[in-house]
């Protein structure tokens, strides 16, 4: 062996002649490599007037008498008149003067640590679509309580625009079957697979009204409020239209109270109701089978229309019970 295995400085040899020659040379590489700081790793043509004992890091493309041809992240050091080229090693690490930098030599380039945390696999191993990979029976995101913080602790995921996805994907080996968020458009969708690439929606919020869809988009607002009822208006389920009840499910909130399912019809808008009048029907329940020719056929009809005049707190009305065969 004539060298040294990690810094290549040549050995002084038995009886050899002129050894201040090789223990220079060993002296040269020490001083260009020993507590290793470099000018810049951005200049890419050769100075014209270094300063002796100057090094620099070379970027792609690197032109010059001397660093023409070089590969990119090669220590150029200039000692007594002339560019001497190093090649780095595993954990090589060169302070940068022009950025206050240091970087390490990883996998065959200069990076800083943080250039280095593009990529960050904790058990595991993270690639270029998977630039941050766990492997871990959990995670644990808390508030700070050390610095400390508000006490808030938030998730955020933010997305290019309204045509992209703001979601989070649950998989079987893989494969995935629920995923929600935004995506594809503003509304907030729960959405579930059992294959991994078709998805149904199974929950759709609008985000503008708040209006709620199971299966579908909201054609109507949905409200779910606790047990705890005390008054008509209030109840487990609420299913609106147009501003208007369509379905109301009442808890008990009395030991003799019992559960209604209300109807509710007004004229006007939800902002500004007004009386109904004479004839409007209330509400009912219509019974229908699906036929032989392919229609659903009404053969029975419940409902509630306003009989008479409408005045003060009065609305007179009638239940009707009719059957029929009307398709629709």
């Amino acid at each position: 062996m004539t060298d040294t295995p990690n810094l290549a400085l040549p050995y002084l040899q038995s009886q050899q002649a002129q050894k201040h020659v090789t223990l220079n040379e060993s002296l040269r590489r020490l001083d260009a490599l020993v507590q290793l700081s470099a000018v810049s790793r951005t200049l890419a043509a050769e100075p014209e007037s270094p300063a002796n004992g100057d090094r620099y890091l070379l970027p792609e493309d690197a032109a010059g008498d001397s660093w023409e041809g070089q590969p990119a992240g090669t220590l150029m050091a200039y000692q007594d008149g002339a560019w001497e080229a190093f090649t780095p090693a595993e954990g090589w690490r060169a302070f940068v003067i022009d950025e206050a930098l240091l970087l390490v030599w990883n996998d065959g380039a200069w990076s800083a640590p943080g250039e280095q945390a593009a990529r960050l696999g904790v058990n595991t191993s993270a690639d270029d679509v998977n630039r941050l990979a766990v492997k871990s029976d959990a995670e644990l995101l808390s508030h700070d309580d050390v610095t400390p913080g508000s006490g808030d602790a938030r998730k955020i995921i933010n997305r290019a625009d309204a045509g992209k996805a703001a979601s989070v994907v649950f998989q079987t080996d893989f494969s995935g079957q629920a995923e929600f968020g935004l995506i594809g458009d503003d509304h907030f969708r729960l959405k579930v697979s059992d294959d991994g690439s078709g998805f149904t929606d199974a929950l759709v919020i609008d985000t503008e009204s708040g209006w709620t869809g199971f299966g579908g988009l909201p054609k109507g607002q949905v409200f779910i409020s606790g047990n705890n009822v005390t008054s008509p208006e209030l109840g487990d389920l609420h299913i609106e239209k147009s501003g208007y009840y369509a379905l109301l499910f009442l808890d008990t909130f009395a030991t003799a109270a019992a559960s209604f399912s209300v109807q509710r019809r007004g004229r006007g808008t939800a902002a500004s109701p007004a009386a109904v009048q004479s004839g409007d029907m209330l509400g009912g329940f219509s019974f229908r089978g699906y036929s032989a020719t392919g229609t659903f056929v009404q053969t029975g009809l419940v409902y509630a229309v306003v009989d008479d005049t409408v005045s003060g707190s009065e609305v007179p009305g009638a239940l009707l019970f009719s059957t029929g065969r009307t398709s629709a």
